[in-house]
């Protein structure tokens, strides 16, 4: 089967096959209702989704769709599913479930992929956390986030930035996924301004704040 590009200009969830609650798959379809399944995938599918992508060696019968639903079957062992399933799919963003927890290596998996796809603006979702890329190519991040909101920093390579509105701002220093990182911090101001200026970091808040960030950069 041929590899099918799909197009939109919107933001699509992407759902992954790692364990995640039928609430959660609900919400975050609420904000993105255009749905494509990585493989194993489909069995977090609460309706019929656009298609499911990748080698289809998890997707069966038994999973709900499966006989209907649009199959785009890619052989490529150098790639993840979730990476075929970004390559396949073009849109404004994708909020991402499904692809961390229940496995340290498929979580640390799917951070790699953010990490390699900075051109994409990719939201990669837990229950309670949400991360997304931010790098030096993208100018300040200004969000509005409220006092005392949780945010952590993580750097995907060597970077250094300046920052605003943090209980303890970045200004002057130089993190590193094998040195510091800027982890549990806080906001001390209404408005965050993170400005990377060299590298790429996660950026970590809790979910509540997601359709906040979507309004924001979007």
């Amino acid at each position: 089967m041929e590899t099918v590009r799909f197009k939109h200009e919107r933001g699509v969830t992407l759902i992954g096959a790692g364990p995640v609650e039928n609430t959660q798959v609900s919400t975050i379809t609420g904000m993105a209702d255009t749905v494509y399944c990585a493989d194993g995938g489909l069995a977090n599918a609460l309706f019929e989704p656009h298609a499911v992508i990748g080698d289809l060696d998890s997707a069966t019968e038994k999973m709900p769709f499966y006989q209907s639903v649009n199959k785009v079957l890619i052989h490529d062992q150098d790639r993840t599913d979730f990476e075929k399933t970004l390559a396949t799919v073009t849109a404004q963003y994708y909020l991402c479930v499904g692809f961390t927890g229940g496995r340290m290596d498929h979580h640390l998996a799917a951070f790699n992929t953010v990490a390699k796809n900075p051109d994409k603006s990719i939201f990669l979702i837990e229950k309670n956390e949400f991360a997304f890329l931010w790098c030096d190519e993208f100018g300040e991040l200004c969000l509005n986030l409220g006092i005392e909101s949780p945010i952590g920093i993580f750097p995907t390579t060597r970077a250094m930035g300046e920052s605003r509105g943090l209980r303890w701002n970045i200004d002057g220093l130089e993190l590193a996924p094998d040195g510091r990182i800027a982890t549990s911090n806080e906001t001390d101001a209404d408005q965050v301004v993170i400005k990377i200026t060299t590298g790429k970091v996660l950026v970590i808040l809790p979910i509540g704040q997601l359709s906040n960030v979507l309004k924001t950069l979007f």
